[in-house]
């Protein structure tokens, strides 16, 4: 079920396999599920079905299994910042 959290989150019904995993509370199998969604973060906390599994993943309290998101968000954040003050500078 770990290696098709990606694809689960998505569907009505194979998110709550996810979010059972995640509420077993077991750090290992918590960091698998987060690194199958490495990278999808913040397009599947918009989503309707996988928004829950991403918050269920940001509350287990694992320190990896929260970093990976927040640290791929900033790199994202601060990505997107300097490309708009670039094309500021240069317009």
């Amino acid at each position: 079920m770990v290696r098709k959290a990606a694809t689960l989150v998505s569907d009505p019904f194979g998110n709550y396999g996810v979010q059972y995993i995640l509420d077993l509370k077991q750090p290992p199998l918590t960091r698998a599920v987060v690194t199958a969604l490495r990278g999808g973060f913040a397009e599947l906390s918009l989503q309707k079905f996988s928004s829950n599994v991403i918050e269920k993943c940001l509350k287990s309290g694992d320190p990896v299994a929260v970093s990976i998101p927040v640290a791929a968000h900033t790199h994202i954040h601060t990505h997107t910042h300097q490309a708009t003050t670039v094309g500021e500078c240069t317009s």
